[in-house]
């Protein structure tokens, strides 16, 4: 699927201006994505959670994930070597994230 004039949901930009140059200070992938979901206010969440499982079926491909992620205003590089492991994780904790989180 090309999505070269599509948008992608406001979610996945919160969550990307998040991944910022100082990701590195996170301990942990865990650590750093819990921040990125923060970032993502509740009412859409659902919208963050239904993308990241859009890209997992591969009605996404990697080369518009790369260019989506580029275009989102994140601070730091596309994540290619660990992508599938980070937005697997990125789902998982979405999926869990209580709604009662202070953002």
């Amino acid at each position: 699927m090309t999505l070269k004039s599509a948008k992608p949901p406001q979610a996945f930009v919160d969550f990307a201006q998040r991944m910022f140059q100082d990701a590195e200070f996170f301990e942990t992938l865990e650590d750093l994505l819990r921040f990125g979901l923060q970032g993502i206010p509740r009412d859409r969440l659902g919208d963050f959670t239904a993308f990241v499982k859009r890209i997992e079926n591969h009605e996404i491909g990697d080369r518009d994930l790369e260019r989506l992620w580029h275009v989102s205003g994140a601070d730091v590089g596309y994540p290619a070597p660990g992508l599938c492991g980070f937005r697997r994780e990125a789902g998982r904790q979405s999926d869990q994230r209580p709604a009662t989180i202070p953002i």
